[in-house]
């Protein structure tokens, strides 16, 4: 017998370990969100404020047009 039928990981050890690897794994889920977040809402965000620009009527269709041209071409 091990440790009295504990085996390698008795005393609690094997809930430590999987308590570790589930905050290893939920911390890279939210490290990529972030990241995936972070890189995309720019370009878009940009659009959104211009479209919100032509809606209001702070610049003209022609600006509108070269201005989302620009924005598109990244």
């Amino acid at each position: 017998m091990l440790c009295g039928g504990a085996g390698l990981m008795g005393s609690g050890w094997f809930l430590l370990m999987m308590g570790i690897k589930v905050l290893i794994f939920v911390a890279l889920i939210v490290l990529g969100v972030k990241l995936f977040n972070k890189y995309t809402d720019n370009s878009r965000s940009a659009l959104k404020i211009l479209d919100e620009k032509f809606a209001t009527g702070e610049i003209n269709e022609d600006d509108y047009i070269a201005r989302k041209n620009v924005l598109l071409k990244k």
